[in-house]
């Protein structure tokens, strides 16, 4: 059993040692948003609408970093009502 602890843990660190390769050139972004609203009227005298209404946004950047240059593009949309 002492034997197996030692095997793994020796295995664990030589898979640990590996480092991940981060492009930096990209840079991403993406938020979204959704939303829902209700009105309800009860027993008004002056009258009323119910209602309810929801909407969804999406915002999004996509960055291109190089030494030269930077590119940067945008973009928003929206639906609902």
């Amino acid at each position: 059993m002492k034997k197996l602890v030692i095997v793994l843990t020796v295995v664990t660190a030589v898979f640990a040692q590996e480092e991940a390769v981060v492009d930096t050139t990209w840079q991403k972004e993406l938020i979204g948003s959704l939303s829902f609203s209700e009105s309800y009227f009860d027993n008004w005298a002056a009258g009323g609408e119910n209602a309810i209404a929801g909407q969804l946004d999406l915002g999004g950047k996509l960055i291109y970093n190089n030494e030269k240059y930077t590119w940067t593009n945008t973009g928003k949309i929206a639906y609902g009502s």
